[in-house]
């Protein structure tokens, strides 16, 4: 809510448009699971927030301070899932994928800039300022540097862009299937968690996955209790069965 704002289901959106959004975040998610080192992907909506139509949200397992290349590459593939997405399904690209585009591209220069993750460049830092514009600010290159730097700069960050808008393009065509899968699961439930995901890149069926895992919900108390040596136990259909001896009050009898 804080970083997307309030949902906004009762903004009218063209069943084209909700086709369009399904599968460009279904195009996140699939390159999101199937890409190792990744943080764990959380949700998938097409719920609109603020400005965008919809949203694919990873969290990571454990507060991080360090920014380890391999992960920052899989980052930038993932970026280009949903724009991947729109090109493969409709053999075009929208200009929903703005955002994407702009994440990608500063990620990229920071690892070549700043974070010494090009080995032609070098561990040199090349950006104007002291501020992390992976965090938020505007990326800028110091008046110092030459226009032959700037040329293996640009040359680095596009060598990077290439490597995984490639790998990633490969990941869906393998994967097209769950690609479909998945953003049939969008466009029907409108929000799925990422084990749904996961359950329907396995060929799941969804409704039937939900129903288990809530039937699992409601076993656990009665499980609890009965590690705990409460009297009672657990009938085959997963029903509580009370202890012997224990009986229920009357009910509804006055006593008079």
């Amino acid at each position: 809510r804080v970083r997307w704002g309030r949902e906004k289901k009762s903004r009218a959106i063209e069943e084209e448009d909700r086709q369009v959004t399904a599968d460009r975040e279904a195009g996140h998610a699939v390159v999101s699971v199937l890409t190792p080192g990744l943080d764990p992907l959380h949700k998938v909506t097409i719920v609109s927030r603020g400005r965008a139509l919809g949203v694919t949200l990873s969290l990571p397992e454990k507060d991080e301070y360090n920014y380890w290349r391999k992960k920052m590459r899989s980052q930038l593939a993932m970026f280009f899932g949903g724009r991947l997405a729109e090109e493969l399904v409709f053999g075009d690209v929208s200009a929903g994928a703005q955002s994407d585009i702009e994440q990608a591209t500063n990620l990229a220069r920071v690892m070549v800039c700043d974070w010494g993750m090009s080995d032609r460049v070098g561990p040199i830092k090349y950006s104007a300022d002291d501020e992390n514009p992976f965090l938020g600010r505007e990326f800028r290159l110091g008046g110092d540097v030459s226009e032959r730097t700037r040329e293996m700069i640009d040359d680095e960050v596009r060598k990077l862009i290439d490597e995984q808008y490639a790998a990633a393009r490969k990941l869906l065509q393998d994967n097209r299937a769950k690609l479909d899968a998945v953003a049939q699961a969008l466009l029907k439930h409108e929000t799925i968690s990422g084990d749904e995901v996961a359950a329907v890149m396995r060929g799941d069926d969804l409704e039937e996955y939900r129903l288990a895992q809530q039937r699992m919900q409601q076993q656990q108390p009665i499980q609890k209790r009965v590690e705990n040596g409460a009297p009672g136990g657990v009938s085959a259909s997963g029903q509580a069965v009370p202890a012997a001896g224990d009986k229920k009050p009357d009910v509804g009898l006055s006593g008079a």
